[in-house]
Formats: structure tokens, C-alpha cells, sequence
């Protein structure tokens, strides 16, 4: 084996890579350790603490048919280099579906969705300016190309139950194949 060559780990023995596969490969490193443990398949993201309590209504119905989940509160509008770092990397984590709140940030939905390859679910909630119209538009307009799935106003539960829906017809794709 030269200088220029290394093994790459989980592969067959005595497949190689070059430097810059490994390269890469620390960069996939760095980035688990900076978020840790792998993820629950679903990922609930928030912009405001008045949202993550709401939020909780989707956790409650996650736990109650089993599935494992995570809220975060990512705000675009503090960091957004934190969010693009969480969703740059939520598909390597094992997280299969986001849901994400439409409040106090009402684009974050469809945000995410340009920026992710991840079903995402939308959630408009009500808002003091029109009643919820604006995060409705704002999560049921979302960019050609970038799909998200719409709730109904402050229905964050039937985005839990979509959520437990679409985790289960990707599980019966892989089996009937």
C-alpha cells in the first residue's frame, strides 16, 4: 500500500481509498461527534420556546405508538449556520422525517425543505397578526420542487401521526422488495 492510500473502515478487506476519501471521511467523523448519537427517525424542529411546548403534543403521540423522536428549537433567525449544520447532516443521523412549526419563523417549513432531501412536515400555527393565515400560506406555498406536507392550523398531533405514517410505507417498501 503507497503513502497515498488507507483503508477505509466497514468495507471489505483490503479495499482502499485515496487521501481524499479520507478526507472526507474525517469530515463524516467530526461532524457525528459534534452531534453525537445517532438520531430517532423523526426530528421535530421549532423556532420559539412557546412552540416547543406546543410541540410536545406531537411527542406525546410519537411515544404513544412507539417511535423514537427529538425536539429542537433552531431558529433560523439566531443561527442560522446551526440549522444548516443539523440539516446537513440529519440524513447521516438516521433521522427520517422532520416536522417543523410554522410561528414565530412562518417560512421555516418550507426553509427546511430547500434544504434537505427529508420529507417534511409542515405545521402552520395560529398567529396573532391574521390568524394563521400567513403561516399557512407560508407552509402551503413552499417553493416548486420543494415539497412539504401541510397541516391543518395547530394541528402539530396529525403531523405526529403523518410522521408515524410515512415511517411506516418506507418500512413496507423495504420489505416487499
Amino acid at each position: 500500500m503507497t503513502d497515498d492510500q488507507i483503508f477505509e473502515r466497514g468495507h471489505a478487506e483490503g479495499a482502499e481509498q485515496t487521501v481524499a476519501g479520507a478526507a472526507v471521511a474525517a469530515e463524516v467523523d467530526a461532524v457525528f461527534e459534534q452531534f453525537g448519537e445517532p438520531h430517532p427517525p423523526v426530528a421535530i424542529i421549532v423556532a420559539s420556546r412557546e412552540e416547543f411546548i406546543l410541540a410536545e403534543d406531537a411527542a406525546r403521540e410519537l411515544t404513544s405508538r412507539g417511535i423514537e423522536h427529538r425536539l429542537h428549537e433552531l431558529s433560523p433567525t439566531r443561527s442560522m449556520e446551526r440549522l444548516d449544520k443539523f440539516l446537513e447532516t440529519a440524513g447521516l443521523r438516521g433521522i427520517r422525517v422532520i416536522i417543523a412549526t410554522a410561528g414565530t419563523v412562518p417560512w421555516l417549513p418550507s426553509m427546511i425543505a430547500t434544504r434537505t432531501e427529508l420529507p417534511v412536515i409542515g405545521v402552520p400555527m395560529i398567529s396573532n397578526a391574521v390568524g394563521g393565515l400567513d403561516t399557512l400560506l407560508a407552509t402551503a406555498q413552499a417553493p416548486a420542487g420543494m415539497p412539504v406536507a401541510c397541516m391543518g392550523l395547530g394541528a402539530i398531533r396529525n403531523a405526529a401521526i403523518y410522521a408515524a405514517r410515512i415511517l411506516g410505507a418506507s418500512s413496507l417498501g423495504r420489505n416487499q422488495g
